[in-house]
């Protein structure tokens, strides 16, 4: 019997789906592959119709003429309600920042899908911004205010008071004499006691820690003032406290004044300060905290019930570390997220403590403490080896990466052996740095260069053990160096030399293609971070052709000749392709 014929089925276009569904689909791109919302955008008219909602979903606003001219053509094509994110950033001159104030407050109130507001700024932020943004209710406001030393009122603090919608707060601040710390930290007090959804708070409240001039503790107290009782409206969530004067009890007779006992002239506490904000405020709801101090942490451990990640940021010797090991094995929580400055001052004990959750561990030791030592707390392969053991979930993971001559392969193999790694960062010592050996501390090799870091990442992901293949690493970040001075605190800058470390170090990133069907292939994009997409591009076709990039830049390197931004341009250039130049040969012009 013959099997009746059978009109083929039609196949559905996206276009018949209906918009809410397209819609469904541009979010879930969104999110995972923005660029690929740019190209839907181009397959049809209607596609792009719906794909300029998505065009100015985070928005960055640098008070320039070319943004207010965007912020108007925005407005003028009736998009400013599908803003979600306005990021508003950096300071211009009065007249134009005054400006481009005015033309913020009278838009903000039509972006009606407003969820975050940032603004990032060392100056006065205008009363009408301010109450602008608080009446976008669903809208979360974050400041991230830096000031010099203050010499008069911080009017920028000062209208955050009862700012219903401040989220978060971050604060860097320099003083030199106690009124101005005090110019600070009293608008700060005002702020804890009356913002109810304060949920991020950052700090560092500090004395210069450049120059030529070292500054004393001071006896006079300049904190907020916290006593009987007062804590902050809201129970923090994150806490980073870099530098904060905590006050301190009265010098008792036979203790002398100009010792230990600083900042108690005209605190109001009964006990040490940061005793009293360890036992009154609320530290049911943090998740996050950051310190540089770990007499700061040690005070908290005990009351940090919800932890979730802790960040040792300074590097204070052994008594740190014993400090540190104590907190994470004694803190109530089991930790998903450590940072820390080696394996050591962590230990196998409080590794295997909260292994179960651990999800990224930063391990990472300044180069300006190394102190000529730094190659001696790299990570070793014995330790990786403990921690891929125990730390089974582990998907994020830094670590200082020590060569002598050639590439740690016993170290690289046992990277490449761990199951979930997705993300790695490698710091790599550039040698010649600012030491009292310098002279005789040669570079060292093999140099981290755009082609090494890209090869570097494919011998990772083929090194993949086969029950863990495909290689879940997707991304590799190296950095060489440091970007900032290593002299010692309190010194100024000798000569112009003492830039060669900031301009012969470099970062470099591999990641996987955002396309799943090339990721699955292997396929990766090496970048360096600092240069712009122009010289990337140009480095990623010299890759592939095994041609110097300058051959695809005509007219840069004649450039830098007589233009200094193409010098210096030439010169990044040439760093991240050949690698760092010899402290003696380097032409310090700058």
């Amino acid at each position: 019997m013959d099997t009746p014929a059978t009109a083929p089925q039609q196949t559905l276009s996206l276009l018949d789906v209906g918009d809410d569904v397209i819609m469904v689909i541009l979010d879930e791109l969104q999110e995972t592959s923005p660029h690929s919302v740019v190209s839907l955008g181009l397959v049809h008219p209607l596609f792009n119709k719906l794909a300029q909602q998505y065009r100015y979903r985070e928005l960055v606003f640098d008070h320039s003429s070319v943004a207010c001219a965007q912020l108007n053509l925005i407005n003028d094509s009736h998009l400013l309600s599908t803003i979600r994110s306005l990021s508003v950033t950096g300071d211009a001159e009065d007249d134009e920042q005054n400006h481009s104030w005015r033309l913020l407050a009278d838009l903000v109130p039509e972006m009606t899908a407003l969820k975050d507001v940032a603004i990032i700024t060392s100056r006065e932020i205008p009363a009408a911004i301010i109450h602008a943004i608080q009446n976008c209710r669903k809208a979360r406001l974050h400041i991230t205010f830096s000031t010099g030393v203050a010499s008069g009122e911080c009017l920028a603090l000062q209208r955050l008071t009862g700012v219903a919608n401040l989220h978060s707060l971050d604060l860097k601040a320099t003083y030199i004499q106690p009124d101005s710390c005090l110019r600070v930290t009293k608008p700060l007090r005002d702020i804890l006691l009356s913002c109810q959804n304060l949920r991020v708070l950052k700090l560092d409240l500090n004395e210069p820690q450049r120059g030529c001039v070292r500054y004393g503790p001071k006896k006079e107290y300049m904190g907020c003032g916290f006593h009987n009782g007062e804590r902050p409206l809201a129970a923090l969530e994150v806490l980073h406290l870099e530098h904060y004067p905590f006050g301190q009890l009265p010098p008792t007779d036979t203790e002398d004044a100009g010792g230990v006992n600083w900042s108690w002239d005209g605190y109001p506490g009964s006990e040490p300060e940061e005793d009293y904000w360890a036992a009154t405020f609320d530290w049911t709801r943090l998740r996050v905290l950051r310190s540089s101090s770990p007499w700061y942490f040690s005070k908290f451990m005990p009351y940090l019930t919800a932890l979730k990640e802790f960040q040792a940021t300074s590097y204070w010797g052994v008594d740190s570390e014993d400090a540190l090991s104590t907190f994470l094995a004694e803190v109530p929580s089991k930790l998903e997220r450590i940072r820390a400055h080696d394996f050591e001052s962590i230990g196998v004990d409080s590794l295997r403590r909260h292994s179960s959750h651990l999800k990224a561990l930063h391990l990472h030791t300044p180069f300006l403490h190394q102190n000529g030592k730094w190659r001696e707390r790299a990570m070793t392969a014995d330790s990786l080896r403990l921690i891929r053991d125990h730390c089974e979930h582990l998907e994020e993971l830094e670590i200082d990466l020590a060569r002598d001559g050639e590439w740690p392969f016993e170290v690289l193999d046992v990277l490449a052996s761990f199951p979930r790694l997705k993300t790695l960062s490698l710091w790599l010592e550039l040698g010649q740095g600012w030491t009292s050996d310098s002279s005789t501390q040669g570079l060292v090799k093999p140099f981290a260069t755009f082609a090494s870091c890209s090869s570097l990442f494919k011998y990772l992901r083929d090194g993949s053990p086969a029950a863990s293949k495909p290689s879940r690493l997707r991304e590799l970040r190296v950095s060489t160096g440091t970007y900032h001075w290593e002299g010692p605190r309190g010194y100024g800058k000798p000569s112009p030399g003492a830039f060669w470390t900031k301009y012969n170090s470099s970062k470099f990133t591999c990641a996987l293609s955002e396309r799943d069907d090339e990721a699955s292939e292997g396929v990766y994009v090496t970048t360096c971070p600092e240069l712009s997409e122009k010289l990337n591009t140009a480095m990623q076709l010299a890759l592939k052709q095994d041609k110097n990039p300058d051959e695809y830049l005509p007219g840069l390197k004649d450039a830098s000749s007589s233009n200094h931004r193409s010098r210096r341009l030439f010169e990044r250039l040439l760093v991240a392709w050949n690698g760092p130049t010899p402290r003696e040969t380097w032409d310090s012009h700058y």
